[in-house]
């Protein structure tokens, strides 16, 4: 979503977005937005830097990591950004060659021209949503690692016999 940031008073701007879903960048691992991105943002100016904050919520569809069932999970994420001119970032990298990223620099984003773009901050904070291991339910017995089963809907038929392989040098000397 583009701002101009002309738009917005003194008082700050209140924005209901409600967008189509969009790559996530995820789409290798078999995780995309399904849907709508829906949310709020409230946009308070201080001085020349807009600060952001806001509410946002969408539905990851994907498969299950442990009996790779497709399905869906909601994503919420809360975040807040403050967004800096271009123009003194540049002023400030010419004054120092070298600087360390601290904390609060990872909450800072820069806006050029009289323009502020959402889309990436929207893109990255539902990146971090996403959890890391989708499963399907919490008590999710996965597959058998031998017959490849979905030991959810019963056990397998397999007679496998687990032997440490530290140990599977002795069971010859029985023999």
């Amino acid at each position: 979503m583009i701002i101009d940031i002309n738009d917005i008073s003194p008082e700050g701007l209140a924005l209901d977005i409600s967008e189509k879903a969009f790559p996530l960048g995820m789409e290798d691992e078999g995780i995309t937005l399904d849907g709508a991105v829906t949310g709020a943002i409230r946009i308070t100016p201080v001085g020349k830097v807009y600060s952001i904050s806001g509410q946002l919520s969408a539905t990851a569809k994907g498969v299950c990591n442990r009996c790779l069932k497709p399905i869906l999970s909601p994503v919420t994420a809360k975040f807040a950004t403050d967004y800096h001119p271009a123009v003194e970032m540049r002023e400030e990298m010419r004054k120092e060659h070298e600087f360390e990223l601290i904390g609060e620099d990872l909450d800072i984003a820069y806006y050029y021209g009289e323009e502020i773009d959402t889309d990436e901050v929207v893109r990255e904070q539902l990146l971090l949503a996403v959890p890391m291991q989708q499963v399907c339910r919490e008590d999710c017995k996965g597959l058998c690692p031998h017959c490849g089963k979905n030991l959810n809907s019963g056990p397998c038929d397999c007679k496998v016999e687990m032997v440490d392989p530290r140990l599977a040098k002795l069971k010859d000397l029985l023999k």
